[in-house]
């Protein structure tokens, strides 16, 4: 293998690949309802919190990951995340981490969808879970309340 070949397989992936970033986080509630239900800037240190865990345990092999966050009253925290690759057993145990962080105080149910990359990929909307929720119901799911529904009950 030459040299040009060793260079541009780093390129693409190896040594000198994009670091992960953040690149978006979506609300999946009106912004009005968002900040009746809690302090936006609770809300705010906790997205950080999220992202920080999820830059810092990013495996070399990912590529994009889309996370979905729910946080509802008692500050329990639920969190599913989609890799790209998918890497099954990493996303499981990420999940749980994230998870295991404490959401901030809300009056009533609160969602958001994080994305991140490495460079450019096209991402899905949200995790397979919530996806596979939606397509497996014989009635159209509203979101984000009507999946939350059928993966988190009370």
């Amino acid at each position: 293998m030459g040299i040009f070949s060793k260079l541009l397989g780093a390129l693409k992936g190896g040594a000198f690949a994009a670091p992960p970033a953040m690149r978006s986080v979506t609300l999946l509630q009106p912004e009005s309802e968002i900040e009746a239900r809690t302090d936006v800037e609770q809300l705010s240190v906790y997205i950080e919190e999220l992202q920080l865990i999820v830059l810092t345990s990013w495996p070399a092999e990912v590529q994009g990951a889309v996370l979905a966050a729910a946080v509802r009253p008692g500050r329990e925290a639920r969190v599913w995340i989609e890799t790209l690759p998918e890497s099954l057993e990493h996303d499981a145990t990420l999940s749980q981490s994230l998870s295991d962080v404490e959401g901030p105080v809300v009056t009533d149910v609160v969602s958001f969808a994080m994305y991140f990359s490495r460079g450019s990929i096209e991402l899905p909307q949200l995790p397979r879970a919530w996806r596979d929720v939606a397509a497996a119901s014989t009635q159209a799911l509203q979101l984000p309340d009507g999946v939350l529904r059928e993966l988190w009950p009370e």
